[in-house]
């Protein structure tokens, strides 16, 4: 059942009135958390969220169950969830989709230690991929070669590049690898079938004992070929004039930020550019729209009520991206009480035909339980 709801729009500049109409949807149960949204070549609309069981015993365990919705009407209307892990052998959390041109389906997730269907012992990488429109699926561990169990932690970034000339680029990374190197890029060019080159990437501006930058990493290419990171880094590492830091006493990973990172090489070589927004604000996530511009949508997880979804719009040049992070930022999600640490994420945002935007989003109640929910909306004149 949808409920119309204003979306205010914090420090309007550009945008005209202080708010815009929205329709939310509510889909899932009660705990469904972090979905990300994506849209097929035909204008089926899929959505993937994660479900957390704590497992009864001596030792703390618990099994992560990926969901997946669809919609066939633009995102008024779900489907009941389909259960990857439990009908099809999918695990992991935190699944973020990637959709090539030719409708090829990828999820990046990570598999914690304590979930029950890890055999390995440590945070482990998957990339889950499908042909036929999520029927049927293949994985493969994404690692690199020569780790030692024993102290790995690996994961990925969140999407897939399919790059200008069809080529993929996957970032792989990690801590506690026991390799020379902590951040590697995979290249595919048989659409993910394979990936036959696997190269160390050389990390620039960072303190020599940072480790998983590649961690939760957006990927885009410019028009110049040049590829864009939108990194999630810890800002003692890359400290941004006016970066609001508490101390180590209260410092949490939600007070890390966003940075823009570049590379020319396909990611063997890689360089800050300059940060984004401010501490607190993660999870980003860039869509071309219709008429060119760009929709930059983005978490806030820290410091500045109300907790949730944001989106601004940007400018596309020829090797760079630009977003006012201080004005005109639609607030399409803001349910979290104010007095909560967390509110949810991912919110990704997808835009059909009739250039209605729908964006995904979790976002906790008072009980601290999570729900997932879409909005449905358009930008203000």
């Amino acid at each position: 059942m949808s409920q119309e709801v204003a979306i205010p729009i914090e420090s309007p500049r550009h945008f005209m009135g202080q708010e815009i109409p929205g329709e939310i949807t509510s889909l899932g149960a009660p705990g469904d958390y972090k979905p990300c949204i994506a849209k097929l070549p035909s204008g089926e609309l899929v959505l993937v969220a994660f479900s957390a069981l704590q497992l009864q015993g001596p030792v703390k365990q618990h099994r992560e169950e990926i969901l997946l919705f669809r919609s066939g009407d633009g995102g008024r209307s779900w489907s009941k969830p389909q259960n990857l892990t439990v009908e099809m052998g999918l695990v992991g959390r935190e699944s973020y989709f990637t959709i090539l041109g030719d409708g090829t389906m990828f999820l990046t997730v990570t598999l914690t230690p304590t979930d029950v269907r890890n055999t390995g012992g440590y945070n482990q990488a998957w990339v889950h991929r499908s042909e036929d429109g999520g029927r049927s699926w293949t994985s493969v561990l994404a690692e690199p070669a020569g780790l030692d169990p024993a102290t790995a932690a690996t994961s990925t970034t969140r999407n897939i590049l399919e790059m200008q000339d069809g080529s993929l680029l996957l970032g792989v990374g990690g801590r506690g690898l026991g390799l020379p190197h902590r951040d590697y890029f995979w290249r595919s060019h048989d659409r993910g079938r394979t990936w036959s080159e696997r190269y160390p990437a050389q990390i620039a501006g960072l303190a020599e004992e940072y480790q998983g930058f590649l961690w939760e990493a957006f990927l885009w290419q410019a028009r110049s070929g040049k590829v864009l990171l939108l990194a999630r880094v810890d800002p003692r590492h890359l400290p941004q004039p006016g970066d609001a830091i508490p101390d180590s006493g209260a410092f949490s990973d939600q007070y890390e930020r966003m940075a823009i990172y570049e590379t020319t090489d396909e990611g063997r070589t890689v360089r800050p550019v300059r940060g984004l927004g401010v501490v607190g604000e993660m999870y980003p996530a860039i869509l071309r729209l219709q008429d060119g511009r760009l929709l930059l949508t983005f978490t806030v997880r820290e410091l500045h009520r109300p907790l949730g979804v944001r989106a601004v719009v940007g400018e596309e040049y020829h090797d760079d991206v630009q977003f006012d992070m201080t004005n005109d930022r639609l607030v399409l999600d803001a349910k979290t009480p104010s007095d909560m640490d967390s509110g949810g994420g991912f919110g990704p945002t997808v835009q059909i035909e009739d250039e209605t935007l729908v964006t995904s989003y979790s976002w906790r109640d008072a009980e601290h339980i999570s729900h997932v929910e879409v909005v449905r909306w358009r930008l203000p004149d």
